[in-house]
């Protein structure tokens, strides 16, 4: 509430970005810290996961809080892809429920931004026009799509190494997650690319 404060001292009516992959983990803590921003009259947007939408309390408070937009990274409209993304595999878990969640979000006033990422293992060449199809179907009101990016040092960045699929050994000029630094399972790099620019054609036209 401090931070907020000092920034309308700078902002008369600021957008603010609250930095957090999952900003709603703790449901408790969350409610009441939407509660406390209800009467500072700010708009805002974070990250989450979708499980906000299993929260009847907390979903009545987002929009009264001055929220417009939850990013929700959905990783991949394919559920092989998903296997083994998490420890636990909690967004397998979710998979049948994306539809839904979105909805219920979405009808409460707030869009919801989902994320995808082009390139997993179980991504063939229908994958484009699949993700695509997912976004319409959802009525997503905005998408962010991007390309599987190894960052050097990361797990998958060695698993990849070890499978001799790296196009260079390192390469940060190119961890602008799109661009292509490593060769796809099931597709050319080129391939990767051209569907790349084919789906965002498509989805932000």
């Amino acid at each position: 509430m401090r931070d907020i404060e000092a920034i309308k001292k700078h902002w008369k009516n600021p957008f603010v970005e609250f930095a957090d992959d999952n900003t709603f983990v703790d449901k408790e803590w969350s409610k009441k810290l939407l509660s406390a921003l209800i009467p500072l009259n700010i708009k805002w947007f974070t990250e989450t996961d979708i499980s906000v939408a299993d929260d009847e309390e907390l979903l009545e408070l987002l929009r009264p809080s001055g929220c417009h937009q939850l990013l929700i990274g959905f990783e991949s409209v394919l559920r092989d892809n998903l296997e083994g993304m998490d420890k636990n595999d909690w967004k397998l878990r979710q998979y049948d429920h994306h539809l839904s969640a979105i909805e219920k979000i979405q009808s409460k006033g707030v869009s919801v931004d989902g994320c995808f990422v082009l390139g997993l293992d179980s991504d063939g060449l229908d994958i484009f026009e699949k993700t695509r199809d997912f976004i319409e179907r959802s009525q997503l009101l905005e998408a962010q799509i991007t390309v599987l990016t190894p960052f050097p040092g990361t797990r998958l960045y060695h698993r990849l190494k070890r499978e001799k699929r790296l196009l260079k050994d390192i390469f940060w000029d190119r961890c602008t997650l799109f661009d292509v630094n490593f060769v796809p399972k099931n597709m050319t790099v080129e391939q990767l690319e051209d569907g790349l620019a084919w789906l965002g054609s498509k989805i932000y036209s």
